[in-house]
C-alpha cells in the first residue's frame, strides 16, 4: 500500500477513535435522555462506532494481505 494512502487511512481511523471517545464521554457526563430508550440510542451509537472501527481494521488488513 503507498505511503500516503496508509497515512490517509490512519489519520481516518485516529478521527474515527476521537469521534467513538468523544460519544462516550458524552454519554457519561451529560447524557441526553436518562430514560433506558436514552441509555440505548447511546450504547447502540457507541457500538456503531466500535463495529465500525472492527470492519475498517478488517478491510485494510485483507488489502495489506493481497498485496
Amino acid at each position: 500500500m503507498p505511503a500516503v494512502e496508509h497515512m490517509v487511512l490512519q489519520q481516518f481511523l485516529r478521527a474515527l477513535k476521537e469521534e467513538q471517545l468523544k460519544h462516550a464521554v458524552a454519554a457519561l457526563t451529560r447524557p441526553p435522555d436518562k430514560s433506558e430508550f436514552g441509555f440505548g440510542h447511546v450504547c447502540g451509537l457507541y457500538a456503531g462506532l466500535v463495529r465500525a472501527e472492527q470492519l475498517f481494521e478488517e478491510v485494510i488488513g485483507e488489502a495489506e494481505d493481497r498485496t
